[in-house]
């Protein structure tokens, strides 16, 4: 791809130069703000900005964020080819031109279009990379994450367009190339998908029904798991370990936190697969006025509350700490169960731990120290333990391999969709002429040609043999 044969030089480092027949123009002149409100219009939906996604409808994303007001008669209008701004999140380039009729929060600004142009390649134009060096130098706050920029800093922006011949062809190239690359990154994320699932499988048949599948097998008395193999033992887990939890001391007291230098974990860390440092310290007198559990290494973190992920999450300590009261240590005899067994084993009950925890007299759902106890673990011999970890180890192994490639690429295509929409929109290169890509239709139904492991996701069964294939 090829730039223009002249440019022309502007003001900003960060846009500092254009072709030199694209035509200047202020903000002020191509925008004109609107502040129209909905008073009781209830036949329009409620519209959001999104830095991800631009101007999307509310109710497309599943999230509990930001829920609207009861009464949105304050709410702004917002019609097709207006643009929307969210001014406390415009540094991160939360803005779009909206392709829908709606409704925004009060708080957003909302802006008419005066001059006839290619409403999506301004979409484009004032979403791309470039332009957040700009927002973040205009919007300024106590911390970043309450940053505001006002309408009045950004309607000197100068811009700088090409003729709307010229930006329908920019668009239409666009459209086509972005298009085909987040099929593209969509399939690698599908792949991502099936890779977990696999995973997860290989696991939960691994600790369930062992590595052989002519053992002989009887019934485990759990309803979830069903059959294990003969000489497997099943065993309350306080039969064999200390469970416990821990607490949070008061912050604003100076000596239990200042020049801390014990390790103290919140419910994240439940989150990684092993806990390896740490980011907050208590005192000595915290540890001995507070009573927080000495949890050693080898022990398991798990995570009790919340309506997120967090909650059934389980980590292997590989460092001496305490926690706060959202965690919970399992401190296992090893002599019975080796803390990494253990581990796998209840990653494979993750959802019957959701499950069970999600009535526990609260309606953000709940683990309980007495309820760790009191749940049913399998127990294969020591030996068999030992084998069963080290096949399950070579598996997750490959697993890392495969995933780090996965993104990677997700990574490089990502970069790649950001870097070709700013150098088209600010004019780096010419695609004048250039002939709009073709349909995607084939990659996309081939796409896991190649991939044979990956598109068996219905399989019943699976193996390392599989992976290594």
């Amino acid at each position: 791809m090829k730039g223009y044969g002249e440019y022309k030089k502007t003001t900003y480092d960060w846009w500092p130069i254009v072709p030199a027949h694209w035509d200047h123009i202020t903000i002020r002149s191509l925008m004109q703000t609107s502040d129209i409100r909905c008073g009781m219009r209830s036949d329009l939906e409620l519209l959001s900005v999104y830095r991800e996604y631009g101007v999307i409808k509310k109710n497309s994303r599943d999230d509990n964020h930001n829920k609207p007001s009861l009464d949105i008669s304050n709410y702004k209008y917002v019609g097709r080819d207006f643009v929307v701004m969210n001014k406390m999140k415009m540094w991160q380039g939360s803005l779009g031109v909206s392709a829908f009729e709606g409704i925004v929060s009060p708080a957003y600004i909302v802006c008419t279009i005066r001059k006839k142009l290619n409403s999506n390649y301004l979409n484009y134009l004032l979403r791309s990379h470039p332009f957040k060096t700009f927002y973040n130098r205009i919007s300024y706050g106590i911390r970043v994450g309450q940053w505001d920029l006002r309408y009045d800093d950004l309607k000197t922006l100068n811009l700088f367009l090409p003729s709307r011949e010229e930006q329908d062809q920019i668009v239409r190239y666009l459209d086509a190339k972005v298009g085909k690359i987040n099929k593209l990154i969509k399939i690698k994320q599908q792949q991502i998908a099936l890779l977990k699932e696999k995973k997860q499988a290989i696991i939960n048949q691994s600790v369930t029904r062992g590595l052989d599948p002519n053992a002989p097998m009887k019934d485990s008395g759990i309803a979830w798991i069903g059959q294990i193999p003969e000489g497997w033992e099943v065993r309350p887990i306080g039969s064999f370990a200390t469970v416990g939890n821990g607490s949070t001391p008061l912050r604003s007291n100076g000596r239990y936190w200042d020049n801390g230098t014990y390790p103290w974990l919140n419910s994240s860390y439940a989150n990684y697969e092993t806990v390896d440092e740490a980011t907050d310290f208590v005192t000595e007198y915290a540890m001995s006025q507070c009573h927080l559990p000495i949890v050693k290494p080898q022990s398991l973190i798990i995570g009790l509350t919340g309506q997120g992920k967090t909650r059934g999450m389980v980590s292997i300590m590989n460092i001496e700490a305490t926690i706060n009261q959202h965690l919970a240590f399992i401190t296992v005899n090893e002599a019975i169960v080796l803390p990494r067994f253990l581990r796998y084993f209840l990653s494979a009950m993750y959802e019957y731990i959701r499950m069970v925890s999600d009535g526990n007299g609260c309606t953000k759902g709940g683990l309980t120290c007495t309820m760790i106890r009191c749940m049913k673990s399998i127990v294969p011999s020591l030996e068999t333990q030992k084998f069963i970890l080290h096949e399950l180890d070579h598996a997750m192994l490959l697993f890392r391999e495969c995933q780090e490639i996965l993104d990677r690429e997700v990574s490089a295509l990502t970069e790649y969709r950001t870097r070709l929409v700013s150098d088209v929109v600010t004019g780096k290169v010419d695609v004048r002429g250039l002939a709009v890509p073709d349909t995607f239709e084939e990659e996309e139904e081939n796409a896991m040609d190649g991939h044979p492991w990956l598109a068996q996701a219905d399989e019943d069964e699976y193996s390392v043999a599989d992976m290594e294939k």
